[in-house]
């Protein structure tokens, strides 16, 4: 707390220290004078030893029953051992290669990260434990088992004097920028759709799942009445039929022959007679398939669909 760019232990803490800072901006002093880092890393660092040296370890702590860590430390009779090589300790503990750290050797050497090390001292055939230089992409440590003695540091040309950690920096900076990237791109592309464009969507995908329906064969027989007589007298190829038409009648569709209007009861007879159709495996024209997908789907087919199924499509189709 007595160091200067002290910001306090808690956040209620900092917001008291930028509330006398604030209030000393009002005094004059500069957001650059009131915010500046006035102590470096290397004197914090040096100020934190002395403290534990010099303060911490001389105080005496509940969990040690009153005692200092200084004192417990001098109190203790037993041996101590020290690993007087450090830097042996570091390689010891650098990351594996791959997901065991075994490796086979060849004739171009080791592989790793389809890289290639190689060292005079590697015999192909040889199976090896190797551990990554953690300061350098360049470099594998190579030892005969993962406690065995030390044989060789091969050596990738092209990796050699990269640091590792500057390239994983390197590498998620490409991919935060690659991301951002496609994702600017998706986000224009999806303001692009528009809900007029999922019509022909929507309506395909009915098309898809009515078509996977079939309905199962059902007892039926012919049947006419003179709405369908005079619809298929309309329909009729032989233009030679006369026909009695009324005024304001709908367009002729050839001569003196007038294609009535298809009732909705007519239409739900075609698509009874197409589903029949489908049911026995005869193929269906194209135009009457894409019909059958489009009118079933439809609340008229669905309420005669109901009908049908309590009273019987004879009775239905017996309506006008």
């Amino acid at each position: 707390p007595v160091l200067p760019g002290f910001i306090g232990h808690s956040v209620a803490d900092r917001k008291v220290i930028e509330g006398r800072k604030a209030f000393s901006a009002r005094l004059g002093q500069s957001d650059e004078h009131m915010f500046q880092v006035e102590i470096s890393a290397q004197d914090l660092q040096r100020y934190c030893d002395e403290w534990c040296e010099n303060t911490y370890q001389h105080h005496g702590h509940r969990g040690l029953d009153g005692m200092s860590p200084f004192a417990k430390a001098a109190s203790f009779r037993g041996r101590i051992d020290r690993i007087e090589n450090e830097r042996a300790l570091d390689l010891l503990l650098a990351p594996i290669a791959g997901q065991d750290g075994w490796r086979q050797v060849t004739k171009q050497g080791v592989q790793l990260d389809k890289a290639w090390f190689i060292s005079p001292h590697l015999l192909p055939g040889a199976r090896v434990f190797c551990r990554q230089d953690p300061e350098d992409m360049g470099r594998l440590h190579v030892f005969e088992s993962e406690a065995g003695a030390f044989i060789t540091t091969a050596i990738c040309p092209e990796r050699a004097g990269i640091d590792p950690k500057a390239a994983i920096r390197a590498a998620r900076e490409k991919q935060a920028e690659t991301i951002a990237e496609r994702s600017r791109e998706m986000r224009s592309a999806a303001r692009k759709i528009k809900p007029r464009d999922m019509v022909d969507w929507l309506n395909a995908g009915s098309r898809r799942n009515s078509a996977s329906v079939a309905v199962f064969p059902q007892r039926a027989q012919a049947y006419s009445n003179d709405a369908l007589d005079a619809a298929g007298v309309a329909t009729s190829d032989d233009a030679d039929i006369p026909v009695i038409v009324a005024e304001n009648s709908p367009e002729l569709v050839k001569g003196n022959v007038v294609k009535l209007p298809e009732t909705p009861t007519q239409r739900f007879a075609r698509a009874h007679h197409l589903q029949l159709a489908v049911a026995a495996g005869d193929p269906l024209a194209t135009e009457d398939a894409m019909w059958l997908g489009g009118y079933i789907t439809t609340p008229e087919y669905r309420s005669f669909r109901g009908m049908a199924d309590d009273f019987g499509v004879e009775a239905v189709l017996g309506k006008s």
